[in-house]
């Protein structure tokens, strides 16, 4: 499913209209960003939690030449952690 397919099934179920539902869908998205801009973690009870986990410096393996390695360099990520709900639901498909 992609965010087109999302808002079309939402909208579907809502009742509404696809633009206000694609705006709807744009904020939830927006407000989960600048969140975790803020460095604030984003829990939503039953479906899981986003949260900024910082990654160290790393040596990899670069794809194009396997025998080379490459340094990789610190960041950020983003690290969902599926909620209870959500475990339960897709347990036994």
């Amino acid at each position: 499913m992609n965010k087109k397919d999302l808002i079309a099934n939402v909208a579907d179920r809502m009742n509404a209209p696809k633009t206000t539902t694609a705006q709807y869908v744009d904020s939830v998205f927006e407000v989960i960003e600048q969140t975790l801009k803020a460095g604030e973690r984003v829990q939503i009870v039953g479906f899981g939690s986003f949260e900024v986990k910082d990654t160290p410096e790393r040596d990899g393996v670069n794809p194009r030449n396997p025998q080379q390695t490459i340094r990789i360099p610190a960041g950020k990520r983003v690290k969902f952690s599926a909620g209870k709900g959500l475990k339960d639901a897709i347990k036994n498909i």
